[in-house]
């Protein structure tokens, strides 16, 4: 078998990588932040060793950082956002959680526990009305994890400080406890088989074309694609039992080539091969198609064929 590009670059070629990255950005690099991060873990056996090797122990344990370095750094990142900042938005955070308990304890040891618990640029009003707003742009009565996600909110800390629970912040801005318990029940585990259909014919209509398992994953109004396995057995029983359009239903069926064209073309554009989710949002083919093809049940197994495929370095090559 010949060697791939990835196969060809040296262990040093890749720590190297990691150490240009610490020395540009001043942080630990993630696995994502790296390109080609995934293969550089497998040649090494984690992300955490080839840390190691490329930049030492004490710096991958965080060890040559002192506390009062943590917490310099949290206020500086509380100044620059003008608001309490979150776990993941400090370059320290994780350390910041081992080293004092809690994210918690690292901000009333940063900032005091004052200006933790009362938080200067959200009064209580104003919490209630923005989260009157969230839930009324969601069209249900909005979760822990919607507040997370809009930036507008302030962080859960500081509203289960004000509030007590998310359950109080709804009663306040005059949801029920019953109608926030009952949403969220509905969106775990009360949907029917016809509230589903109707809500995936809904999002074909929304997209012009048919839903794959991402389409579902970002609609804010549909439960997430575990739900419609649970319910039907898979995504493609589904549309069997409900004469459902398929994809590439009508057209000839997908060539092995074009799939091979469709990969190497991520594969040019970010330097490794598309996760599951990327391929169906990439190609618009569920990978099952992809597996179907290369009568496989293994994505690997699909990858070690493509990379020799003549037609897939031809792709790879071209300027």
């Amino acid at each position: 078998m010949k060697k791939t590009e990835i196969d060809k670059l040296t262990d040093e070629q890749m720590l190297d990588q990691l150490r240009e990255y610490y020395k540009e950005y001043e942080k630990l690099p993630r696995i994502l932040d790296i390109k080609r991060g995934k293969n550089i873990a497998y040649r090494f056996g984690t992300w955490n060793k080839a840390l190691s090797l490329a930049l030492g122990e004490d710096k991958v344990t965080s060890r040559d950082v002192s506390d009062e370095q943590i917490l310099s750094a949290i206020r500086e990142l509380n100044d620059k956002l003008g608001r309490l900042p979150r776990l993941r938005e400090s370059k320290y955070g994780s350390t910041a959680r081992r080293r004092f308990g809690s994210w918690n304890n690292a901000l009333e040891r940063a900032l005091g526990d004052d200006n933790v618990h009362v938080h200067h640029d959200y009064d209580r009003k104003k919490i209630v009305e923005g989260y009157k707003r969230l839930s009324k742009e969601l069209g249900y009565a909005a979760s822990s994890n919607d507040i997370v996600k809009d930036k507008r909110m302030p962080s859960l800390i500081y509203i289960r400080k004000e509030f007590g629970s998310i359950i109080d912040l709804a009663n306040e801005a005059g949801i029920s406890k019953e109608v926030v318990e009952r949403w969220r029940d509905y969106k775990l585990q009360n949907w029917t088989p016809e509230e589903l259909i109707s809500g995936y014919k809904r999002l074909e209509k929304q997209l012009g074309r048919i839903p794959v398992s991402k389409d579902i994953t970002d609609c804010k109004w549909l439960p997430k694609p575990h739900v419609f396995v649970r319910v039907f057995g898979s995504l493609t029983q589904m549309r069997d039992d409900y004469n459902l359009a398929k994809p590439n239903s009508g057209q000839s069926p997908i060539s092995k080539k074009t799939l091979v064209r469709q990969v190497a073309e991520f594969y040019k554009e970010h330097g490794r091969f598309p996760l599951k989710r990327e391929f169906a949002s990439y190609s618009n083919n569920s990978i099952d198609v992809l597996l179907a093809r290369f009568k496989t049940s293994s994505v690997y197994t699909v990858w070690e064929e493509i990379i020799n495929d003549p037609y897939f370095k031809e792709i790879i090559e071209k300027r």
